[in-house]
């Protein structure tokens, strides 16, 4: 199995193209997440398995 295969049946945000990094800044701390894209919302690291809209990196070797 190839790392594209992988990663189209084991979803996760880390691996989506719509998933970016996010600094945010408050008055006592700065907090470092992520976000999608598309819902506008944050993310886990681990959550958004079965996504509906999740579309893969391509791994380059």
């Amino acid at each position: 199995m190839t790392p594209n295969e992988y990663r189209k049946k084991h979803r996760r945000c880390t691996t989506c193209d719509y998933c970016h990094d996010i600094v945010m800044y408050n008055d006592e701390k700065t907090t470092v997440g992520q976000v999608c894209t598309v819902k506008n919302k944050p993310t886990k690291l681990n959550n958004g398995r079965f996504c509906r809209v999740y579309k893969p990196k391509e791994f380059k070797v």
